[in-house]
């Protein structure tokens, strides 16, 4: 792919000029950030496949960030994925104050722990984390506002799209049937409006993810040698 898809180019305001870093991935803004540490923040409407894009990115580099949810886990999750827990345990965990930002999204609660990032930024790795737009806009607002935990992050947000929108609603009735289709094709459709808000975007092309995974490890380590200069 190397020509920008007609979707992305429909939704992003003509005054914002994109520039492309390989052929799935193009730039879309330029945010000045410090802190030795780097946390890649996956976001993108539901069934666009940003499972299925992390979990092909190098363990050795990338660590994955456990979000606690409230969700049933689907035949497709991999073991460490999420930490799934029912309504009940994620109430407590919540009033314990152990999470950055909590937020509810197509009727399961999710959760971004704080020991997570502390976990990963001593081992020195790159945090990934899966999160919505609600929740990634709360981080950075946290972060400006000076919440200790974040100050020594750099929040950089990869948006993962599909190709056509066509392509996308076939990939949520694959996955799920046709149960609340509308309601989850609602809530993708309030995810793609956001994707001229995106550090990066990403195009999930069927059946070039090992390809997509590449690019984004490429990406990741121009911008960890950047964030070392």
């Amino acid at each position: 792919m190397s020509r920008l898809p007609e979707l992305v180019s429909s939704l992003i305001p003509e005054s914002k000029k994109l520039i492309s870093f390989s052929p799935h991935i193009w730039q879309a803004s330029t945010q000045e950030q410090s802190g030795s540490c780097l946390a890649v923040i996956f976001t993108g409407p539901s069934g666009v496949g940003k499972d299925t894009i992390v979990n092909l990115l190098n363990p050795r580099i990338f660590r994955f960030f456990q979000t606690v949810t409230s969700r049933s886990r689907r035949p497709t999750d991999k073991e460490g994925a999420y930490h799934w827990v029912d309504d009940k345990e994620f109430g407590l965990m919540e009033r314990s104050g152990i999470f950055l930002e909590t937020n509810l999204y197509a009727g399961s609660k999710y959760g971004t722990p704080k020991s997570e990032l502390s976990r990963i930024g001593s081992g020195g790795g790159v945090a990934v984390l899966r999160i919505e737009n609600n929740g990634l806009n709360r981080l950075r607002q946290m972060r400006k506002q000076g919440e200790p935990v974040l100050q020594d992050w750099r929040l950089i947000n990869l948006m993962i799209v599909p190709p056509s929108l066509a392509e996308l609603r076939s990939r949520l009735t694959d996955r799920d049937g046709m149960e609340n289709v509308e309601e989850r094709w609602a809530l993708a459709e309030g995810e793609l409006a956001k994707m001229s808000e995106a550090d990066y975007i990403i195009v999930n092309e069927q059946d070039r993810q090992q390809q997509i995974a590449r690019e984004i490890e490429r990406l990741v380590a121009s911008l960890r040698s950047a964030g070392r200069r």
